[in-house]
């Protein structure tokens, strides 16, 4: 009986690592681009761009090129910074930064427009742990996860278009 649990726990456990459909096909290069930032951390644009870019490729199999005819277009929004730890003496030892925005992809076969959002954690303002350039990363990379798993499941309804437009 152990045999069959244990096989039947396997199962559960890997079906969430395979998905049962390849991800939506855009059929045509794609650029990422920041149309608006209101940010006050200027590196956040920089990590942005390059933590979707990097999500595109490889989770979606997308071609990003700065001269892409489809079009993400990324308005960035005021990051919110909270410090949600203190030391023995009340001194903030900890921080987590949000960054949000606005998403739009144009495509030739129309367009979507979503919001997205990340947090990364620190501790330490340089430390091995984080600091703010670390906390910024995760953040990005946490909002690229959020945006590109949300093009997944529903850009098909771009590329159906894509297929029956000439």
């Amino acid at each position: 009986m152990r045999g069959p649990f244990a096989l039947l726990v396997m199962l559960v456990l890997l079906s969430g690592c395979y998905r049962l459909a390849n991800p939506p096909e855009l059929g045509e290069a794609i650029r990422v681009e920041v149309v608006g930032n209101n940010g006050r951390m200027p590196r956040a644009q920089g990590y942005v761009v390059d933590a979707v870019s990097n999500a595109l490729v490889t989770r979606l199999g997308w071609q990003v090129r700065p001269t892409g005819t489809s079009r993400l277009q990324l308005t960035l929004r005021e990051e919110s910074i909270n410090a949600p730890g203190k030391d023995t003496h009340g001194i903030t030892n900890s921080w987590n930064i949000r960054i949000n925005g606005n998403a739009l992809l144009v495509a030739r076969g129309g367009s979507m427009m979503t919001t997205f959002t990340g947090v990364g954690d620190a501790t330490g303002l340089n430390s091995a742990q984080g600091g703010e350039a670390a906390a910024l990363q995760a953040a990005a990379k946490a909002a690229a996860n959020d945006l590109v798993a949300w093009l997944d499941s529903n850009a098909g309804a771009i590329t159906a278009e894509l297929k029956k437009t000439p």
